[in-house]
């Protein structure tokens, strides 16, 4: 969870800086509107994913977990482990279709509306990491206890 949350952090500084350098032309760079916000996010999520896979590659667990290493895949544990999560699967796509039907609204309302529900939609991914990892150590327990 430490790493998440210092990826989700760098993502979080470096999109809001660049949202607000990009979307209104600040720290010299160029003012792009709405295509400034969506090259921010971009950027933003590049960066954390490069944060993340410095992270994995240095790390001394690696080989102890010999993470690069694929097992032999059972493909009848491979099915039922497919029925058992795609209620999950529907609930991260309703989640995030939620998102999408927002973003659409607001897109709508100009480029100064979609800039600041960006970053306030990024203020609320960085506030959120606390109530995840409780939701992560919540399935955590609950599947050992049933396993």
């Amino acid at each position: 969870t430490k790493v998440i949350a210092y990826t989700t952090g760098v993502l979080f500084l470096v999109n809001a800086l660049l949202n607000y350098g990009l979307v209104f032309g600040k720290f010299g760079l160029p003012q792009m509107g709405i295509s400034g916000s969506a090259l921010a996010s971009t950027i933003a999520e590049v960066v954390s994913t490069v944060v993340g896979l410095l992270y994995v590659f240095t790390d001394h667990q690696t080989r102890t977990y010999r993470l690069f290493k694929l097992p032999h895949i059972d493909t009848s544990i491979f099915y039922t482990l497919i029925i058992l999560a795609a209620p999950l699967v529907l609930q991260y796509l309703v989640g995030l279709g939620g998102w999408f039907v927002l973003f659409t609204f607001i897109e709508n309302m100009g480029p100064h509306a979609l800039a600041t529900s960006t970053v306030l939609k990024q203020i609320y991914t960085f506030f959120s990491i606390l109530v995840w990892g409780f939701a992560s150590t919540a399935n955590s327990v609950v599947s050992n206890l049933m396993g």
